[in-house]
């Protein structure tokens, strides 16, 4: 994974970000949240640390299920010791992180007044 500028994922990121792409913003700026691209240059993620969690804030692109793992990696060996996601799309991810060799675990859902449930997973690295 190689950090990049967030003028150059925006247009990939956009579908993921959807209504919170003025708060995602503001924290990249802010320095809470970076921007990288899979070493294939397919796939796009915001990610910003949480303690010993690494948190993915949106992640888009093609061939999702090939970086999964580099994404792991890169997690693991920049001294995170979880991943976090929120998706309001389970199913849609499901094909993308079925590639992981260590799988994830859904410790929330948030239910939602109006619209989809929102369905938080963690990967123990």
């Amino acid at each position: 994974m190689q950090k990049v500028s967030f003028d150059i994922a925006k247009k990939t990121l956009a579908p993921a970000m959807k209504g919170g792409a003025g708060q995602i913003k503001r924290e990249i700026k802010a320095g809470l949240a970076s921007v990288y691209q899979s070493s294939n240059g397919n796939v796009f993620a915001v990610v910003r640390p949480e303690g010993s969690e690494l948190v993915f804030v949106a992640v888009a692109g093609r061939g999702l299920a090939q970086v999964v793992n580099e994404f792991a990696l890169f997690a693991k060996s920049s001294g995170f010791n979880s991943i976090r996601y929120h998706t309001k799309n389970p199913h849609f991810l499901a094909k993308g992180v079925s590639a992981l060799s260590i799988k994830p675990s859904l410790v929330e859902v948030r239910r939602a007044f109006f619209g989809s449930d929102e369905y938080i997973y963690r990967i123990n690295l």
